[in-house]
């Protein structure tokens, strides 16, 4: 109740992940291993996310957030311990879907995607530290040319590797630059597709990357307030589309 009089309902706890992290106390997040307080996803062992990106993992009761995912010590009681029966976190936090799609896909695809190229040649060198720094330049260059506003660093062999989540590469950007190189990779495949056009796991890498990037135009344009059943479903069938182009590709490469 407002001081006016006013009465409100609390719908939702919206915010990227870092809000909700520090907000709730979480001790299932992004730099843990039990990476997610939704679902019992991991990021290494035997539910690892990265093993198989279709997959759908049981997700955890409001209940069990409360109990398991949020420290018990330094937890908000004004949203979990005072709120009983009001407050119900497997449908309340609201996360962000450009941040849980960057830690969930683009930085593993960023990755994979990146050391394709270079290990192609398409960066004028096979060698990590100097292709990386060919398509930091080149990244530059396409930003100002389409006045993209970034903080990307310079690109070095570290950040192509999180060992907490294992031996493949990961791109670990930040959720806006990260996006934004999505699109920079986009025109690198084109470009490369363009020389080797019947070359299978750059078409399939090129498919995913654009089914993502469609994923981002549709949420980007989408209502902010309300989405209804039909925005629901094309949201959710781009972002599947991706990411089975994305598990195809993993197997042609495992194979």
């Amino acid at each position: 109740m407002f001081l006016s009089g006013g009465k409100a309902i609390l719908a939702e706890y919206r915010g990227d992940w870092k809000f909700h992290y520090e907000h709730f106390n979480l001790t299932a997040y992004y730099k843990a291993n039990r990476l997610c307080h939704m679902c019992v996803a991991n990021k290494a062992g035997q539910n690892s996310f990265a093993k198989d990106l279709t997959a759908e993992y049981e997700r955890r009761t409001s209940e069990q957030i409360v109990e398991e995912c949020m420290s018990r010590q330094l937890r908000n009681p004004f949203t979990t311990d005072m709120t009983p029966g009001v407050f119900n976190a497997a449908t309340q936090i609201r996360p962000c879907s450009m941040h849980i799609a960057n830690l969930g896909t683009v930085q593993v695809l960023n990755g994979s995607v990146l050391d394709l190229l270079v290990k192609s040649g398409f960066f004028a060198s096979t060698d990590m530290q100097v292709a990386l720094h060919n398509a930091s330049m080149r990244f530059k260059t396409y930003a100002s040319a389409h006045r993209l506003v970034h903080s990307m660093p310079m690109l070095t062999p570290g950040m192509l590797i999180d060992g907490s989540a294992g031996s493949f590469p990961v791109l670990t950007l930040k959720a806006y630059n990260g996006r934004l190189f999505l699109g920079f990779l986009s025109v690198c495949l084109r470009s490369a597709l363009a020389q080797s056009p019947n070359d299978l796991e750059l078409v399939l890498s090129d498919q995913c990357v654009r089914a993502l990037l469609q994923w981002y135009q549709l949420q980007e344009s989408a209502p902010k307030r309300f989405l209804d059943a039909a925005w629901h479903s094309s949201l959710a069938a781009e972002l599947s589309f991706g990411i089975k182009y994305f598990r195809s590709t993993t197997i042609l490469t495992c194979d």
